[in-house]
């Protein structure tokens, strides 16, 4: 249902390198070292190289970056392109502006949410009386060129598929005040407060705070407000303002932040101030698009990166008023929060490391079948990725070239076996327990992951 880009480009891959796992997983790896590397030189050239380093440091030390950089699934592509687009189009690369965009654009639909933030910029700056004509004609094609490429994958599309975006998609959209209000919640929650990001957030707003202490200037502690409000926010305190107030007021808040900041940072350059403002209106719109949409923790990971950013610069600015022995202290404080992020996260989704202990469950029970030869019993697996390692050679469980030919998701009379485990919500799993007609014949327990195969007696 995706734009086509990732998957071309990573099977690609594998017809150079090959199907095999390392070939497979090595090719997102490659794309999360890039990102890496694509934050420390946007960032530097941006900045400086202490935001560079920062920046660096925080993205690469997320649980959630670890664990989908080993995984073959587009969102770290998404953040790369997302964050090239940034900077190109802040430091007024035309034609990498059009190819990065048109890349993020057939990457994945999120990114015309960057391309609606840049063409509101490129259009309103048409009418900028300082830019030369070239100069705003060039800014405004990169982007409009970018629309009119995906513009024509679209028409394609809907001539060979008969839609324009993938239906199922679509119908997941709900437009309600109750389902948006508590989708933007969860947004924030996983980004700023999951995994012991809470922790580097916190620290944040302490530097502010000390800063604000010791310059005398009550602006500085602006981050300290923000974590006030995003506590009561994420918290669902006092009700109807929660509900209705503090969505606006958050982005105001942050509005008012960096505009403070960039206006006392002598340093800053007008790329670096059109980026950061590019990326707050970016953010705003990529969280409500998502609150609007059917979304997991993964889908976040451009706005993650994209915030820690912002973090960076915020903590450079900070510690730049102390001593410089201060950058280090702060740098090395991170050390007992990665620590802690990855010892004891005990998540079950595809942004955390217990996916791992997940597939071996998976594969042990796939080469159970195997070993007992049962390829042509009646099988039911509510897991619909358990299904797939079944039945598809290419998911890389199975072990021979055997497939299970008889695999569904309903129990029916036929059923001689059933898959059960705690990876996946199974509810027919719950209404079948306990099961007269079965008796447990397997069971593995790996971590927090269990799975166990029933037969027929």
């Amino acid at each position: 249902g995706h734009p086509l880009l990732f998957y071309c480009a990573a099977a690609l891959w594998m017809k150079i390198f090959g199907a095999s796992f390392i070939a497979q997983h090595s090719f997102c790896l490659l794309i999360a070292v890039m990102l890496l590397i694509a934050v420390y030189e946007t960032t530097f050239r941006l900045f400086n190289k202490q935001v560079a380093t920062l920046s660096l440091i925080l993205i690469s030390v997320q649980v959630m970056f670890f664990v989908q950089s080993t995984l073959l699934l587009p969102e770290i592509m998404v953040s790369l392109l997302a964050l090239l687009t940034l900077f190109f189009y802040a430091t007024q690369r035309y034609i990498l502006t059009f190819l990065s965009c048109t890349a993020l654009l057939l990457t994945k639909e999120s990114g015309m949410v960057l391309w609606l933030v840049a063409g509101t910029h490129a259009f309103i700056y048409l009418f900028n009386k300082t830019a030369s004509k070239e100069e705003k004609i060039k800014n405004f094609l990169g982007v409009a060129g970018a629309g009119l490429m995906v513009g024509i994958f679209f028409l394609l599309q809907k001539h060979l598929n008969g839609w324009y975006l993938f239906p199922e998609h679509i119908s997941m959209m709900d437009w309600s005040w109750l389902m948006f209000k508590g989708k933007m919640r969860f947004c924030l929650e996983i980004i700023f407060n999951q995994q012991y990001r809470v922790a580097f957030f916190g620290l944040l707003a302490l530097c502010a705070t000390a800063a604000a202490i010791k310059t005398r200037n009550i602006k500085l502690a602006i981050p300290a407000a923000m974590a006030i409000l995003l506590c009561i926010y994420i918290g669902e305190h006092f009700g109807y303002l929660t509900r209705r107030l503090f969505m606006p007021l958050l982005f105001a808040v942050m509005l008012a932040l960096f505009y403070y900041l960039t206006k006392a940072d002598k340093l800053i350059s007008r790329a670096a101030t059109k980026f950061i403002y590019l990326t707050i209106f970016f953010l705003g719109a990529y969280l409500s698009f998502s609150s609007l949409n059917f979304f997991t923790g993964r889908y976040l990971i451009c706005s993650m990166v994209l915030f820690l950013v912002l973090a960076a610069y915020c903590f450079q600015y900070y510690i730049s008023l102390f001593k410089p022995v201060v950058y280090y202290l702060l740098i090395i404080s991170f050390i007992p929060i990665v620590f802690f992020a990855f010892k004891y996260n005990n998540g079950r989704g595809d942004t955390d490391p217990g996916i791992y202990a997940a597939m071996e469950v998976q594969e042990s029970i796939i080469t159970w079948f195997e070993n007992n030869k049962l390829y042509n019993e009646n099988i039911s697996a509510y897991s619909q990725l358990e299904r797939a390692h079944l039945t598809l050679p290419l998911t890389g469980f199975r072990h021979t070239g055997n497939p299970f030919n008889k695999v569904t998701l309903e129990v029916t009379p036929a059923t001689n076996y059933i898959i059960i485990d705690n990876i996946e919500p199974d509810s027919t799993a719950k209404n079948l327990l306990p099961l007269p007609a079965f008796q447990k014949v397997y069971n593995i327990q790996k971590g927090a992951y269990s799975g166990a195969v029933y037969k027929r007696k």
